[in-house]
């Protein structure tokens, strides 16, 4: 129960919370004040060694109770997970090393989880408990899709409406650009995605969850049965339930049914309709022929795989003769992972390098740069090499058994309809932690929406929860529940990133572990004389060996990322805390401009005016052109003291380049607008020497980017500084950085326009004669590649310069 308690904390609480990349700096917080409400890395890492204790705790289980380990899933899961430890600690870069271990601890929590659950629920109380669980936890999903269609996307909007510029700067976007635009159009897009931010991860789960649960009401009486005492083909005689069981079931279907069409996923649609029409096919074979079902049962989840991955082959072959897009692109996506696989066969090239890989072999027509092949199996064999292709076969082998378990479940009920004790006390705990544990991380998101939807949703979970546990309690209705939900997975991950996906991936896990598992207990062994293991008998030590080893494992990932994570973020914290009150200031200002009240507007801007008395030390009017001024000031001010506090977060991860680029965006700010002229060339030679360190750890293509964009800035920059002389040097090193970039992705617009751009400012007296005609028509033609997803293209300007650039105009004016 211990073991089962700390699995299900370590890989719901993920799933009920948002998570942070970049903590307090996914927005920029000088000028927009959010507080953290979501899981960060350092948790992400916590919640992976807790998994792998539970995992190692279910071993210690098994051993003590003579039953027999899973020693092939065992072998499979530690060779792929050494394929992330090797990239993680014996890197050629430490830096990088450090990267690929925490980009892929989700995929390691994964993992232990799906060892611990196979394990676990091989006990059927403790499988009934976990099915429960994840089949009533689509009520808190919905919950929380309702709260966002109502309530957050609407607000977002208006704030988007209101504040675009604003925004727009926190991300470090122009108005116009192609992030600008995918991102404003990603932003009407009306979807529920849950606590995943994704739709189609949240699709996922709720296509497993209506396919099994649609399963269990409508089909169970029509699946071939295992033939006992009393037991006949067919036999429903261990269906019957009580009211109360038969309502939940029915709701929490219909519950599941309307997360999925909220989501708005065909992938889960397609998936829902794919498991619900193989689980027909497998009823109608039992019923034509039924020696034809035990070799059917074994077949179809492989043959899913194998229908998914033909489909997505099929449409790439078929190209733009059809306007659908979605499974075209994940084709093209296949291919460049294909491409890299075949570049990287033995080792891949690591989970943080899956993207800059993807840039150099990506298809020409693909628009997107993607951080996954979305294809779980390709997206472990790029990454991994041979190492994840033992996770590769984990899962095509362990496939054979979602349906297999329908044939050898009895019908009779294998244990009483009602739970114990016992088992109703761990899943109220469970939920009652998890759902405390989720509103804690959000608690600076309370509104009275945000509590009303969490008690609703904690209300909802647990009694569906328990309601449902006489429902899995039984063998028979657990086995057709998990075949189907089983089912829908395996199509929906071979199209989908839910596998890798930092928050998606626990619960994955889980899933996989409790529905690949057969219900029924494995026999115990008759318990050897002297039970109790003796610490000087070596001999008696190896069945626990798995458990050691895994513990062994989890101490390691808490030991040595984890450290490194802390570093980090508590100098991400530091820094944002610097500069957040001169955010929180200028909101201030803005809720003073807007309030109708000249009373209220007066209190506000003496209350203002006071803080910003004390935070600069003079005495500022309330007044707003006076408190805007002092907010200006204010912010100034805070500006290299934040990238001060930026130096640890980098010297704990030097190869992250998001905190090497908002470390650069301040000095930058600070070189623009700072007063003195010398503190301004300072700080614009700190961004320089940053942006160059920070390529030489890393040598990733967004550590390039940065480092060709720090070198045009600080081109124009010291030059109005009074250092005119360095402007061409610097625009010839930020050139010869785009091409460098551009070497390494070849199909991108963004590389080529700016080399266009510098060699046209240039001149042919200064580059190559050819360099910027050359430049202006590659960029036309990789334009032309783009019509999958003009957003990616080039814009207006930047077309009409290549048009002139070719027609031989004159270069205009800097």
């Amino acid at each position: 129960s211990l073991a089962l308690l700390c699995l299900l904390l370590s890989t719901l609480i993920p799933a009920l919370t948002t998570f942070e990349h970049f903590p307090h700096w996914d927005l920029d917080p000088t000028t927009a004040p959010v507080p953290s409400t979501g899981l960060q890395p350092l948790h992400t890492l916590a919640l992976a060694a807790t998994t792998i204790l539970a995992a190692a705790l279910a071993l210690f289980s098994a051993a003590r109770n003579n039953q027999r380990p899973l020693t092939a899933q065992l072998t499979l899961a530690a060779l792929g997970s050494a394929g992330v430890i090797c990239h993680g600690f014996f890197s050629p870069s430490q830096a990088m090393g450090t990267e690929h271990l925490i980009h892929a601890a989700p995929w390691l929590t994964l993992a232990a989880a799906w060892i611990a659950a196979a394990h676990l629920c091989r006990d059927p109380r403790l499988r009934a408990i976990t099915l429960a669980l994840i089949a009533s936890l689509t009520l808190p999903f919905l919950a929380k899709a309702l709260h966002q269609l109502l309530v957050e996307h609407p607000a977002t909007l208006a704030d988007f409406t209101a504040n675009k510029q604003q925004i727009l700067d926190s991300k470090g976007w122009t108005p116009g650009s192609s992030n600008a635009l995918a991102y404003e159009r990603r932003l009407v897009q009306s979807e529920a995605s849950a606590w995943f931010g994704l739709t189609n991860v949240a699709a996922t789960f709720a296509s497993a969850t209506t396919a099994g649960l649609l399963a269990t009401a409508l089909a169970a009486r029509y699946f071939p049965t295992k033939r006992g005492p009393g037991a006949s083909l067919g036999s429903s005689s261990s269906l019957r339930l009580a009211i109360p069981q038969l309502l939940t079931l029915a709701l929490t279907t219909l519950a599941a049914a309307a997360f999925v069409i909220l989501t708005k996923s065909k992938g889960g649609l397609g998936a829902l309709a794919i498991s619900l029409a193989a689980l027909t096919s497998l009823a109608l074979a039992s019923r034509i022929k039924p020696t034809l079902a035990p070799r059917l049962a074994r077949a179809l989840g492989p043959l899913v795989i194998i229908t998914v991955l033909a489909l997505v082959t099929l449409r790439g072959l078929l190209g733009e003769s059809l306007s659908e897009l979605s499974l075209l692109f994940r084709s093209q996506y296949a291919l460049g992972s294909l491409r890299i696989w075949a570049d990287n066969p033995l080792i891949g090239v690591g989970p943080a390098s899956f993207q800059d890989a993807y840039a150099l072999f990506k298809p020409p027509l693909s628009p997107e740069t993607v951080q996954s092949p979305h294809s779980v199996l390709l997206d472990w064999t790029a990454t991994l090499g041979l190492l994840g292709l033992a996770w590769a076969a984990w899962l095509v082998w362990q496939s054979t058994n979602a349906t297999r378990q329908l044939i050898s479940a009895p019908t009779n009920a294998e244990h009483a309809a009602r739970p114990d004790r016992d088992t109703l006390r761990l899943t109220a705990l469970t939920v009652a932690l998890t759902s405390l544990a989720s509103i804690f991380i959000a608690r600076e998101l309370a509104t009275p929406e945000f509590a009303l939807m969490h008690l609703a949703a904690l209300a909802a979970w647990l009694a569906a929860a328990v309601l449902l546990l006489p429902v899995f309690l039984n063998a028979r209705r657990a086995a057709v529940f998990s075949a189907a939900a089983a089912l829908a997975i395996l199509a929906h991950i071979q199209i989908e990133v839910t596998p890798v996906w930092t928050n998606a991936a626990p619960l994955l896990g889980l899933l996989l572990g409790a529905t690949l598992t057969s219900p029924i207990p494995t026999k115990r062994a008759p318990r050897a004389s002297g039970g109790t293991p003796n610490p000087t008998n070596l001999r008696s030590l190896r069945p626990y060996t798995p458990a050691l080893v895994t513990t062994a494992l989890a101490l390691t990932l808490l030991a040595f990322p984890a450290r490194t994570a802390l570093q980090w973020q508590s100098a991400l914290a530091r820094a944002a805390h610097t500069v957040r009150p001169a955010a929180e200031a200028r909101a201030d200002l803005n809720a003073l401009l807007t309030d109708p009240d000249p009373t209220s507007q007066r209190a506000q801007a003496e209350r203002l005016a006071g803080q910003l008395s004390m935070q600069l030390g003079t005495a500022v009017p309330p007044r707003p052109d006076a408190l805007d001024q002092a907010i200006s000031t204010l912010r100034l001010r805070r500006l290299l003291p934040a990238a001060d506090a930026l130096d640890a977060a980098i010297a704990a991860r030097p190869a992250h380049t998001g905190t090497t680029t908002a470390q650069g965006r301040l000095l930058i700010d600070t070189a623009i607008n700072h007063p003195d002229r010398q503190k301004a060339t300072a700080a614009i030679e700190l961004a320089l020497a940053a942006a160059t360190s920070a390529l030489a750890q890393s040598g990733s293509t967004s550590s390039l980017d940065w480092a060709a964009v720090t070198h045009e800035r600080a081109a124009y920059i010291l030059a109005r500084l009074g250092q005119p002389d360095r402007r061409d040097p610097l625009l010839h090193e930020a050139l010869a950085l785009w091409q460098r970039l551009d070497a390494r992705t070849p199909h991108s617009v963004r590389s080529i326009t700016r080399i266009m751009d510098l060699a046209d400012r240039l001149g042919p007296d200064q580059t190559d004669p050819d360099l910027a005609r050359n430049a202006a028509a590659e960029a036309l033609r990789r334009d032309e590649l783009t019509r999958l997803d003009p957003v990616t293209g080039l814009t207006d300007a930047q077309r009409a310069q290549a048009h002139r650039i070719l027609a031989g105009a004159d270069q205009p004016g800097d």
